[in-house]
């Protein structure tokens, strides 16, 4: 993966493999994959599972070549392709080139990925405009906000250096920029590739890509006070709070025929909120938890009520 670029075929066949597995290990069957394959690859702490996403993992390790020619143009395979790409120009602005070989069309290909992800390493400044280089850590623009008075929009960042004692003129710095960006500036620490960042980068383009969620319905359960465990169960794509548990409710959708009634205790529905709070192994949980009655009798099912009537607005489950 960190010479070629994996087909996407190929980057799907694996995935598929995971996804397959985690809905059922039993490879004679096919179990239902009740949440789509880019949810699973999100990061936890915005409702995933962080599965691998071999494509973007692909690509991330390419921008790590890439990054390589940027930083060490003398080496002998930077040297090679220079001569036969770029020798009139940086790699940055290479073209793809007339015959490729299939190394250097995949380098090439992750072009974007560098290009959104990577800013100046701040030395002397000389070479950096102000408003016009990438040089905070602001992902994706790494350029400062627009200044609260008028400025030259030609400056540099040497102009503020404090070249005799090493820092920032903080003074200067706190009047040409706004507030959000003032720390930013102060801050700026070493600046180094990882393929981790770049993997990011790409699941966060990925991430634009697709259609927008309702934003709303989404953060609803972040107004209540939740416990980890309980939170966690609420985000995960592959249990509730996606319809993604497999009741007889949910299962009725996918299967027009089948009986949506609960055949532990004969209540007419065995939805989700049934399962989880309402239904006489649900009730035995919670008695014997440590949780106060008022939480789950109260607050939690409230929570519930309120994500399911919602739930229906919202586009996650393929």
């Amino acid at each position: 993966m960190s010479i070629f670029k994996f087909p996407k075929d190929f980057c799907k066949s694996l995935q598929s493999i995971i996804n397959r597995f985690w809905w059922g290990n039993d490879p004679r069957s096919r179990k239902i994959h009740w949440v789509r394959s880019s949810r699973l690859c999100d990061k936890k702490e915005d409702g995933g599972l962080a599965f691998c996403d071999f494509a973007a993992s692909s690509d991330a390790l390419l921008a790590k070549q890439l990054w390589r020619l940027v930083r060490d143009d003398r080496s002998l395979v930077a040297r090679l392709l220079r001569a036969q790409y770029y020798s009139h120009g940086d790699v940055l602005q290479a073209d793809l080139g007339f015959k490729p070989s299939f190394t250097w069309r995949s380098i090439w290909g992750v072009h974007e990925i560098v290009a959104k992800g990577a800013r100046w390493l701040v030395g002397s400044g000389e070479s950096i405009g102000v408003w016009t280089s990438r040089w905070i850590l602001r992902p994706f623009s790494f350029r400062p906000s627009q200044p609260n008075n008028h400025v030259d929009i030609y400056a540099t960042v040497a102009q503020l250096i404090d070249k005799e004692n090493g820092g920032w003129r903080e003074e200067m710095v706190r009047e040409w920029f706004l507030t959000c960006d003032v720390d930013y500036i102060l801050q700026i620490p070493h600046c180094e590739f990882t393929v981790k960042s770049a993997y990011h980068v790409v699941r966060s383009l990925k991430s634009l890509e697709r259609p927008s969620r309702s934003g709303g319905c989404y953060k609803i359960w972040k107004s209540e006070k939740l416990y980890g465990g309980f939170k966690f169960h609420l985000e995960s794509n592959s249990s509730a709070g996606r319809g993604a548990l497999a009741t007889k409710v949910n299962l009725a959708k996918r299967i027009p025929s089948l009986g949506m009634k609960c055949e532990i205790c004969d209540a007419l529905e065995e939805s989700d909120i049934h399962v989880l709070f309402s239904g006489p192994l649900a009730l035995d949980i919670w008695t014997g938890s440590d949780f106060g009655e008022s939480l789950w009798r109260g607050a939690l099912r409230r929570l519930w009520t309120t994500w399911s009537m919602h739930r229906p607005l919202l586009s996650w489950i393929s």
